[in-house]
């Protein structure tokens, strides 16, 4: 019988999984959660979401080369 693994990777993290994503503190990196606008309510949680994370880093490496 042939068996095969899928790894799902979440779009949404947990603050504390964003904080290891980032390796920021728990308050730096939800500064930077919410300056980039990826934050997302849904019921009672708050999550980030990783596309926009990964865009605003993308944005702020693109400044820093710019100077």
């Amino acid at each position: 019988m042939r068996t095969t693994e899928t790894t799902v990777v979440n779009r949404m993290l947990s603050i504390k999984e964003a904080q290891a994503y980032l390796g920021l503190s728990h308050n730096t990196a939800r500064a930077f959660c919410e300056k980039a606008n990826a934050i997302v309510r849904i019921g009672g949680r708050v999550l980030v979401d990783r596309f926009s994370l990964d865009n605003a880093l993308d944005k702020q490496k693109e400044e820093e080369s710019n100077k």
